[in-house]
């Protein structure tokens, strides 16, 4: 490594902690001049950082201790412990209370809610099979011998047969209507 000056990662390393520095680049920075002044500039580089962050840090408004291991602290240590402890029965007579507890399940079917079902089933099946109320069914019908004319409308009557064509063209008047 004659040849070649130290990588700025291994001059930071030599700055920071020398023994951590391999062989090879600790016997080559003990021969050059170059990387030991190199060394030299970044180490009186960290130097000025250190005191410029000293100068300008605010001073400590009140003196700091780390705290230190004694009996109290150590029983404030299992306090936790015991409030999870006590977490844990409060759930456990919680979950062992509620079979004592009537349950709010579904109720048991009875003849009455049976037959009501059943009528319901009917009724939706009826309206299945034909969805049309009563009064309406024999206008649907396709069948002309269950078709009843109403009495009111008199055939005779002019005004009332123009309106009936009006409504329900006769079949006649849309072959002509084609041709």
């Amino acid at each position: 490594m004659t040849s070649q000056h130290l990588s700025e990662a291994e001059l930071l390393l030599a700055v920071v902690d020398a023994a951590d520095l391999a062989a090879e680049p600790n016997a080559h920075l003990g021969a050059c001049p170059v990387c030991r002044d190199a060394r030299e500039h970044l180490q009186a580089r960290f130097l000025r950082l250190g005191r410029t962050a000293r100068e300008l840090a605010p001073a400590p408004t009140r003196p700091f201790r780390l705290p230190s291991q004694d009996a109290a602290a150590a029983r404030w240590r299992f306090k936790p412990l015991w409030a999870m402890g006590l977490a844990a029965a409060i759930v456990l007579a919680v979950i062992a209370g509620r079979g004592m507890w009537p349950s709010s399940s579904a109720p048991v079917p009875t003849a009455a809610m049976l037959e009501a079902d059943r009528r319901l089933s009917e009724a939706v099946d009826a309206l299945v099979a034909d969805a049309l109320p009563v009064s309406f069914q024999h206008l649907a019908s396709l069948d002309e011998q269950e078709t009843e004319v109403d009495p009111q409308i008199d055939e005779d009557d002019q005004d009332d047969q123009e309106l009936i064509d009006w409504v329900v063209p006769p079949v006649e008047a849309e072959d002509d209507s084609l041709t």
